[in-house]
């Protein structure tokens, strides 16, 4: 196996190096070779349905009830328990064209699959005199994205009361448990999406696996990539192609406190080798994968960010690539960059450049790239 190694003088497993002297100044739009923010992605391509938050002001009625320890993001979801079949729903009266739209997306989380019976959506005219419906299948246990695509619903109502999806005024969930079961699962995150290949269109993406890594979010006024991931995934830049030696930043801010993201440094999105730069909870991380699997564990460079992530705060993360030497940098601001440490190894000498979520999500924006 190649050699990966810390060069000592350098390595701290503090905060140190982070709090110290302005190490490098910030890559300019101006100075890079390429650039790409979230301007480049139509806001129009995401109607947000409900995140569940207070903020929005929605009412969801019935059976459910709000829960402040368990969501996917914000600060809460929607949480329904259903036991011995008994047939529980909640309910949204809120106007929505989705005619635009090709599909609808939430998050859900099951507590065990094996009591859930069923889960469906129903999006309809009020009172739910037509509606039109989707049967949710092959959970898992855990947290799941479902993409619901329009055509496969399934419509109910008379002629004279058909339903129109550019007239939506009430949306339904129900969950029923097996008999004798009980099963809790939380709601979070329902969105509709139109074009989502527009999202993808700059990256290099494995679309076989059954998730969708790449999409955009907006919350609070703010507009941005998403990347999120439930099986490891990394994604790299289509234009910028296979590279050797040369800096790369973006800034990333994370929305699950549980996850791990940051940059993937010349790598390989078929198989997801290469290296990474991640933040995960209040550290900072430097690891490697290859055929072997992950960096093992006394190998792996990290320090802390000297407070806890939120999903308010952006991080700008940059790396230094020249030959077998790789230097990482961190950013609170996106100005001057702090040093946090580098390795010297010459497994992967070329490959692409992107983002990784190894678990859970983040938004990222700010990519800039320049060839040395």
């Amino acid at each position: 196996m190649a050699a990966f190694y810390i060069i000592p003088k350098y390595f701290s497993n503090s905060s140190e190096k982070i709090k110290g002297a302005l190490d490098v100044k910030a890559l300019l739009p101006a100075e890079a070779d390429f650039t790409l923010d979230s301007s480049a992605y139509d806001p129009a391509s995401v109607t947000v349905l409900s995140n569940f938050e207070s903020e929005e002001g929605d009412n969801w009625q019935g059976d459910g009830n709000y829960d402040k320890t368990s969501y996917y993001e914000g600060e809460r979801s929607l949480g329904l328990i259903s036991k011995n079949r008994s047939g529980v729903v909640s309910r949204l009266s809120k106007k929505l064209d989705l005619s635009a739209m090709q599909y609808i997306e939430v998050m859900i989380h099951v507590s065990y699959v094996e009591a859930l019976e069923s889960m469906i959506f129903d999006f309809g005219r009020a009172g739910f005199a037509a509606f039109s419906r989707y049967s949710i299948s092959n959970l898992k246990t855990g947290w799941n994205l479902i993409v619901m695509p329009k055509e496969r619903f399934v419509m109910y109502g008379a002629k004279e009361t058909a339903f129109d999806w550019a007239s939506v005024e009430e949306t339904r969930v129900t969950l029923v448990s097996r008999p004798e079961s009980l099963v809790l699962v939380k709601v979070d995150m329902l969105r509709a999406i139109n074009n989502s290949n527009s999202f993808t269109k700059d990256w290099k993406v494995v679309t076989n696996r059954g998730r969708v890594f790449l999409s955009l979010y907006q919350w609070k006024e703010k507009t941005k990539l998403l990347g999120g991931s439930w099986e490891g995934n990394a994604v790299t830049l289509k234009e910028i192609g296979d590279q050797k030696d040369f800096v790369f930043s973006a800034s990333v801010s994370p929305q699950f406190s549980g996850g791990s993201f940051g940059l993937f440094i010349r790598g390989d999105y078929t198989n997801t080798y290469g290296y990474y730069f991640l933040i995960e909870g209040n550290v900072w991380k430097i690891i490697k994968r290859n055929e072997d699997g992950w960096t093992p564990k006394t190998k792996i460079i990290t320090g802390s960010l000297g407070n806890f992530v939120s999903p308010d705060k952006e991080y700008w993360l940059r790396v230094d690539c020249r030959g077998e030497t790789m230097k990482f940098y961190i950013s609170f601001y996106g100005e001057e960059y702090k040093y946090s440490g580098e390795i010297k190894d010459n497994e992967f000498r070329f490959g692409g450049v992107g983002i990784a979520a190894i678990s859970g999500w983040a938004t990222f924006d700010n990519f800039l790239f320049k060839r040395f």
